[in-house]
């Protein structure tokens, strides 16, 4: 990955000499495949080489203290500290990267808000009312939402650091490590986010109509209206063995929609214009004569209002 980045064979070297550069390089490849820049991953391995060399002088793991003293520690070549931006990006990966190779040594948790009153009360319902474990634990559930202490959102530091070496290490999916540790895969997904990794996208998976794409377009781009069961033969006689119901599914997904028409919607302001035309009522008997009735309409564009005096025409 470092070839990739640097062109200069002794920078190339410079970060190949330093420790943890295959858990450096993967970083760099996970960051890379999140989209982002040649000069944004440069800095990134720039930070995590003097990262890696701090956690190796500090015997394999580094507090947040420690990360944040370094920081401020950092000068340039000019003598100089990084900017702001430099020094979020220094805590962002820095940190990100520690997680992921579980060098990273955790904060003490503090104590939850009224920790000992929900204690005592999870007793009193034990012992005094007799409830179940089930019921006291789902009803202190609610008492710690009720006191914004959310328990779902939080995990011990040992199930973080299993999922990132399972991650990193293993190469196991979110799915499968929520599987294997019995955890929620959008816990997982968290862990990995706030380790400064960019989000898992599900590889497609094959599907029997991938080898008649070609064609299904083609014959869309042709005849645009052609029924799906129609297509679903033509599909057949070339080999497709799939289901009917679920090639139609597909075709209703392909078909290309109509381009939508362009129109002008006409305003106009009060007393500024009026159509007007002649309207065709049938005919009247008046006496011995037939004769045709008509009215002569004309409509207000602006408010719409009807006037409509009748006509009758003489033969």
């Amino acid at each position: 990955m470092h070839d990739e980045l640097f062109e200069k064979s002794d920078i190339v070297a410079r970060y190949r000499v330093g420790p943890y550069v295959e858990a450096r390089e993967g970083f760099l490849r996970q960051a890379g495949a999140g989209g982002y820049s040649r000069s944004t991953l440069k800095r990134i391995a720039w930070v995590l080489l003097i990262v890696a060399e701090a956690v190796h002088n500090h015997g394999g793991s580094i507090s947040i203290d420690q990360l944040e003293k370094l920081n401020r520690s950092i000068r340039l070549v000019n003598g100089r500290r990084p900017s702001r931006e430099t020094a979020k990006l220094f805590r962002r990966y820095g940190e990100g990267w520690l997680r992921s190779i579980g060098a990273f040594l955790p904060e003490a948790a503090p104590l939850p808000r009224f920790a000992r009153e929900v204690n005592a009360f999870a007793a009193y319902m034990r012992v005094e009312r007799g409830l179940s474990p089930v019921t006291i634990a789902e009803r202190g559930v609610r008492l710690c939402r009720f006191t914004e202490d959310d328990p779902i959102m939080t995990i011990p530091p040992e199930c973080e650091a299993q999922i990132l070496r399972y991650f990193h290490v293993e190469k196991w999916p979110p799915t499968t490590i929520a599987r294997q540790l019995n955890i929620n895969r959008g816990t997982v997904k968290r862990v990995l986010a706030r380790a400064g990794l960019p989000p898992v996208s599900l590889r497609p998976r094959p599907s029997r109509i991938d080898p008649y794409l070609p064609f299904i377009h083609q014959t869309l781009e042709k005849f645009p209206r052609l029924a799906a069961s129609r297509l679903y033969v033509m599909a057949h006689e070339r080999g497709y063995r799939g289901s009917p119901h679920h090639f139609r599914h597909l075709i209703a997904c392909l078909r290309p929609r109509p381009k939508a028409e362009a129109f002008l919607r006409l305003r106009s302001l009060p007393g500024e214009q009026a159509q007007v035309d002649w309207a065709h009522f049938g005919h009247l008997v008046i006496g011995r004569a037939r004769r045709p009735l008509m009215a002569f309409v004309m409509v207000l564009s602006y408010s719409r209002p009807h006037e409509s005096p009748h006509f009758q025409m003489t033969p």
